[in-house]
């Protein structure tokens, strides 16, 4: 089994990044918002991914948790209405110097409804974001699993090519948040 390897989940609120989460593990029980944060192991081809998903409520604290291999940033295909909002967070989260080169995954969630944004479109806004950066705009429904695949894969790749990184801030800085929430 290859090593633990730490991946940073954020997004807006009402993204769907608990959705996504347990669509990933294959538990789609107890689905509410998160309001600390939410650690979920998975197994995917001989290695372990610890996702941690810090709510999109909590964006002030995002970068207490940048110690991760990788992030995953998920956007709200559907709603137009934030997808600017939704880059210019990614962007401030970005600007933290531990995330330097750090692989970032956009997953567009939500396009197992017709009207979403397709991921070609959400490329042109977050392309000048992730200039510079091992990156990939994907297309995702948490609901349905469409994608999630696709997802896992592109994760395995970019995290086979990194090295781990320091371990111990990652929970500490997690634990620490669900005590004062």
């Amino acid at each position: 089994m290859a090593a633990d390897r730490r991946i940073l989940v954020v997004g807006l609120e009402n993204a769907g990044k608990t959705r996504l989460l347990r669509t990933m593990s294959g538990d789609v029980t107890n689905l509410m918002p998160t309001r600390g944060c939410i650690v979920k192991t998975i197994s995917y081809e001989g290695r372990v991914l610890s996702l941690l998903e810090v709510g999109g409520f909590a964006r002030s604290v995002w970068r207490r948790y940048a110690n991760a291999d990788c992030v995953v940033f998920v956007v709200d295909a559907h709603d137009r209405g934030r997808i600017y909002e939704a880059a210019t967070a990614l962007a401030q989260l970005l600007r933290e110097p531990r995330l330097a080169m750090v692989p970032v995954l956009v997953l567009c969630n939500k396009m197992d409804i017709f009207t979403s944004l397709k991921p070609e479109v959400l490329l042109t806004l977050f392309a000048p974001v992730l200039r510079g950066r091992p990156s990939a705009v994907l297309g995702c429904s948490a609901m349905t699993g469409d994608g999630v695949p696709a997802a896992l894969a592109w994760l395995a790749i970019w995290l086979d090519r990194t090295r781990p990184r320091n371990r111990r801030t990652l929970f500490r800085c997690c634990c620490y948040s669900l005590r004062s929430s």
